[in-house]
């Protein structure tokens, strides 16, 4: 008991101790992910695939209509812990031309499974909600998203960019290769716009190896990235998203 963190009157501190005993736990059964596709008859899969990307996104909900589409029509990977069974998922297409693409929603709806393309349109983990507070984008705000949207891009400043910047897999990190003005016009966050990143061509020489400790999200591009280069596939884009492009608007005109 004397080993038990105390306050200074000797009463033992409870966050603390739950703290402790929860880094015990982890340390003593450490999380095991792995990927599989999610398959179009597994319905409560796919409705807890719907649920975790709902509660990241809830201002651009999907529904479960749409993620059964996309175990036919398309892929929808889900990422499992041994434990806690599915904490994540990725939806991709294969396409010709990404660069027809002007917004998510024509993307999604492209698949051809004879594609020369990969592209990564929806990924989403459990417990990463969304902190949005009934943001509204107002005129003023868009006029200056127009003007920010290239800064705030090339800033370093966004997560959810930078998620794609990191190298993966042992290759190099994906780069900008284009913004799509209301590329997905409901996603508040961040101001309508999506942002095309693209992964380095994959060849016949590229390696591409497991992260040794990966999050459930890393593990899912990583998956994508092997799928592609067991295919034949050279290029791989993702449909990303300036995640805190609001907020960092908000505080220019506070500024």
């Amino acid at each position: 008991m004397d080993s038990l963190p105390k306050t200074s009157t000797g009463k033992i501190q409870r966050v603390e101790v739950k703290k402790t005993v929860a880094s015990l736990i982890q340390n003593e059964h450490p999380a095991h992910y792995y990927v599989r596709p999610i398959a179009p008859g597994e319905i409560d899969i796919t409705q807890n695939a719907l649920e975790i990307n709902n509660a990241r996104f809830p201002f651009i909900p999907s529904t479960l209509k749409d993620f059964t589409t996309r175990t036919q029509n398309g892929f929808l990977w889900g990422v499992f812990e041994e434990r806690q069974g599915l904490v994540g998922s990725l939806s991709c297409v294969r396409v010709f031309h990404p660069e027809q693409f002007t917004t998510w929603g024509q993307a999604v709806e492209s698949h051809n499974p004879n594609g020369d393309t990969l592209v990564c349109m929806a990924i989403s983990v459990k417990g990463k909600e969304s902190g949005i507070r009934n943001q509204e984008s107002g005129k003023r705000l868009q006029i200056l998203a127009k003007k920010y949207i290239k800064e705030y891009v090339a800033s370093g400043k966004d997560h959810v960019l930078e998620f794609h910047r990191k190298s993966k897999g042992g290759m190099p990190g994906a780069v900008v290769w284009k913004i799509l003005e209301n590329g997905r016009p409901g996603d508040r966050e961040s101001m309508g716009y999506n942002v095309i990143m693209k992964y380095p061509e994959i060849t016949d020489k590229t390696k591409i190896v497991r992260s040794q400790a990966p999050t459930p999200a890393v593990l899912l591009i990583e998956h994508a990235l092997i799928y592609a280069k067991n295919q034949g596939i050279r290029g791989v884009f993702a449909f990303s998203r300036p995640s805190g492009f609001h907020r960092y608007l908000e505080e220019k005109l506070r500024a």
